[in-house]
């Protein structure tokens, strides 16, 4: 009688282990699931007026550009399931060499799951952007500056800083010749 009591005992410890194993099983590939993954930034549509030798001010997107901007449109997609974006303002500086020659800001907004956002930007120039207009060719740094963050359900995660860097270079036809996409 003795040796029965022993013997039961040893199966609920099995079981409580393999319960618990299980558990912590699932419990691992919902956390794995939850791990948000970054927007992506597109950008498109690059107009640099000043390369369009015919005209001094152009329409671009129903609006009246002078020849001392660059305009283009950049997208953010949002890759993750079931997890919304809270994004920051987001600061896009346009740079040539280490000279800050234009800056814009675009208010903050919230992105849900699986959506996409597209937003037409123009940053006015100002500086020595154009003396390289002369030879058609013009190269660029394109930063862009925001916090994220994301939200699961009605639960907010820590903010994230993102600085996103595109160095372009441009020829004559505003066709992006070089590009060259930095993520930190």
């Amino acid at each position: 009688m003795i040796q029965r009591q022993g013997a039961s005992k040893t199966p609920i410890y099995w079981w409580f282990f393999q319960v618990v194993l299980v558990w912590v099983f699932f419990s691992f590939v919902i956390w794995l699931s939850f791990i948000p993954k970054n927007p992506t930034f597109t950008i498109e549509d690059l107009y640099v007026p000043a390369l369009n030798s015919s005209n001094s001010t152009v329409v671009h997107r129903r609006e009246v550009v002078a020849n001392t901007s660059l305009a283009f449109n950049f997208q953010i997609s949002n890759p993750n399931k079931g997890m919304g974006i809270h994004y920051s303002d987001i600061f896009v500086t346009l740079y040539h060499r280490d000279a800050t020659i234009g800056l814009i800001s675009v208010p903050g907004f919230y992105q849900a799951h699986k959506k996409s956002f597209r937003r037409s930007v123009r940053i006015d120039i100002h500086g020595p952007f154009f003396r390289g207009i002369a030879d058609g060719f013009v190269d660029a740094r394109l930063r862009l500056e925001t916090a994220v963050e994301f939200q699961i359900f009605r639960w907010k995660m820590k903010k994230r800083q993102m600085v996103l860097e595109a160095f372009l270079g441009i020829d004559a036809r505003e066709k992006i010749i070089k590009f060259h996409h930095i993520t930190s």
